[in-house]
């Protein structure tokens, strides 16, 4: 009863729950810090001697998203193959908790923002985290 850990909101306490557990979570963003927690990370470099691979591995990234999000359970299926633990109702209820945090209002699948970047900026500075705050825009690429 007293038992606290970090997790993925979209899963272990789903998986608790569905094993008798009762469980509260609470999301870090919750909290005020709201950092993007699933990124596509690259080297500058890569960015600049092969930006159509780049483009093109973002895209696949927003077009498999989009499917499973539109139509999970193909997938769901397929990971049930893969990972025996947890069963397609869990992983249907999963699919359901990520959609809010796949998809945010008014920002398109997949995008970043300079105002959070610039916010994130901001917050890391003042918890001396970092030592020069970046420009927000040489974070992030848009496509």
């Amino acid at each position: 009863p007293d038992h606290s850990q970090q997790c993925f909101a979209t899963s272990e306490p789903l998986l608790a729950r569905k094993a008798g557990s009762q469980v509260k979570t609470f999301l870090v963003a919750e909290s005020g810090f709201n950092p993007y927690t699933t990124v596509v990370i690259t080297r500058r470099s890569v960015v600049q001697a092969k930006p159509e691979l780049v483009k093109n591995v973002m895209a696949a990234v927003k077009a498999g998203w989009r499917r499973y999000l539109d139509q999970p359970v193909e997938t769901n299926l397929k990971m049930g193959e893969l990972n025996k633990s947890i069963d397609v109702s869990a992983m249907k209820q999963m699919a359901e908790a990520q959609r809010t945090l796949v998809e945010s209002s008014g920002v398109a699948l997949g995008s970043m923002t300079e105002v959070r970047w610039s916010e994130l900026a901001d917050q890391l500075q003042s918890m001396k985290m970092i030592d020069q705050r970046p420009a927000p825009a040489s974070l992030f690429i848009k496509y």
